[in-house]
């Protein structure tokens, strides 16, 4: 499992008042972890749309690097559900 942004928030829109809710380490550790990954299950959320280019950045070096990357369905944003917002029997 590994986070868009090293910084998590119940309510996306908290994030903001951090500064800046990304790390320079973030992207080339998930890169790293994906490599052992057969397939890669994108569950982000609904990113506040100032924050959504970290997570634009994510999906774009994913697919970049080939990956095989899944969701559980989108958000009315396009964004990948989260877990906690599905039906337990997902």
């Amino acid at each position: 499992k590994c986070n868009v942004m090293p910084y998590r928030a119940t309510f996306p829109k908290d994030l903001l008042s951090i500064g800046t809710p990304s790390h320079p380490g973030t992207l080339p550790t998930i890169l790293e972890y994906s490599k052992n990954a057969s397939f890669i299950v994108c569950c982000w959320g609904a990113v506040h749309y100032k924050l959504k280019r970290h997570a634009d950045q994510v999906e774009n070096a994913l697919r970049d690097g080939g990956f095989d990357l899944q969701c559980f369905g989108t958000t009315k944003a396009l964004c990948p559900r989260h877990p906690l917002y599905l039906p337990s029997d997902t």
